[in-house]
């Protein structure tokens, strides 16, 4: 899993990361690594800590400073911190894009250039946004109300009793509707966590080959790859989990609903009117 990794792991994932140019990253598990206690470390500190040196010629630092505190910093399509800053950023050498967000203000976007070892430093003003429209409420008129005019009640004839029976159409209860749902949704969630789980297993398989290199002996690299196998693994992982987990909860959903509604609603509800209590007046009543 990608969540805690062994010293050794990070390591080797710097390494690759810095093969695939990604050197930020690089950065910051080669520092993790070397500042764990594990022998295998250890055991190459010093190809690890050249390994360091390479990758820290291509970074350099930011500072940025903003009149907004909360606003967040994003690289790419990442955010990165958020404002005010703890300790500078690291970002790559060169010129890098960089944005500032706020809710409620317009994005800001910075092309930031810096050389290795450098420090560069910017200044952010954020402005409100105020492209949305601003609408006056609508007022109704206030009218005088109508009074309608007061008649005499008129008492209708009582005539026999009228039974007109009304069938309602029969049909599958919403209960065992919804259950029928649940009950394929919990059976395509189990179908996809069993595919989520066939690819962190042939992932995990692939890194643990030897003939993939990807727990290089001293004085070897792995290859390019294996980075690519760890991101599969933890990414199908965590869709394994949430796909088992989503056909454990549809499948409880639709056991229950089975279990308490009916097959079919009634069939058959009749309306029955007639002579009220009283000299006059007429009742309703249904049966099922």
């Amino acid at each position: 899993m990608l969540g805690a990794h062994r010293p050794r792991t990070l390591a080797q994932l710097g390494l690759l990361e810095a093969r695939l140019g990604r050197w930020v990253r690089a950065e910051e598990h080669v520092v993790q690594a070397l500042g764990a206690p594990d022998a295998w470390v250890r055991a190459n500190r010093e190809r690890i800590e050249r390994a360091l040196l390479r990758i820290r010629s291509r970074v350099a630092s930011l500072e940025i400073e903003c009149d907004q505190v909360g606003a967040t910093v994003w690289i790419g399509n990442e955010q990165v911190a958020t404002l005010p800053l703890a300790r500078p950023l690291r970002i790559p050498v060169g010129t890098t894009p960089v944005e500032v967000r706020a809710p409620g203000f317009r994005t800001v976007i910075r092309q930031v250039t810096a050389d290795a070892g450098t420090t560069a430093r910017e200044r952010v003003s954020l402005v409100a946004d105020v492209t949305a429209p601003v609408t006056a409420p609508v007022t109704a008129p206030v009218t005088a109300p109508v009074t309608a005019p007061v008649t005499a009640p008129v008492t209708a004839p009582v005539t026999a009793p009228v039974t007109a029976p009304v069938t309602a159409p029969a049909g599958m209860s919403t209960g065992r509707v919804v259950a029928w749902v649940s009950l394929g949704a919990g059976v395509l969630s189990l179908i996809g966590g069993g595919v989520a789980l066939g690819y962190s297993l042939t992932a995990s398989a692939n890194f643990d080959d030897p003939a993939n290199n990807c727990r290089p002996t001293p004085g070897s690299l792995p290859a390019v790859s294996c980075g690519d196998y760890l991101t599969i693994e933890g990414d199908a992982s965590v869709a394994t989990g949430v796909l088992l987990g989503s056909a454990a909860l549809f499948g409880g959903v639709a056991a229950v609903l089975f279990a308490t509604s009916g097959s079919s609603t009634r069939s058959a509800t009749a309306w029955r009117c007639g002579p009220g209590p009283g000299t006059a007046g007429v009742s309703c009543g249904t049966a099922f």
